[in-house]
């Protein structure tokens, strides 16, 4: 009993005569001998990084009016270290048009 199912309009990849210029016919749309990657980029809004440094930008602005809650330098260590924690996050670039 075979489990395989083919798929309508797809091509057999269990035939061994597939040459490599077969599949770069198929990978390359514009045939100018290169491939093309596009990657998924993130809406501004949804990235956590900026949302960070707005609320701390706010904050910021908040505390020199009314005074500070901890020392000036320790909040910009701890911010750098909040962005380098959420720069090892980062999976997709950010674009600025939805």
């Amino acid at each position: 009993m075979s489990t395989d199912k083919e798929i309508p309009g797809s091509p057999d990849i269990t035939s061994k005569d597939i040459s490599m210029e077969d599949v770069m016919t198929e990978i390359d749309s514009d045939h100018d001998g290169n491939v093309e990657f596009t990657e998924a980029a993130m809406y501004f809004l949804y990235s956590r990084t900026i949302w960070v440094n707005a609320v701390a930008l706010i904050a910021m602005f908040v505390q020199s009016k009314y005074g500070f809650i901890i020392d000036q330098s320790l909040q910009t260590e701890i911010l750098l270290f909040v962005n380098m924690w959420l720069r090892t996050k980062t999976t997709k670039p950010i674009t600025w048009k939805k």
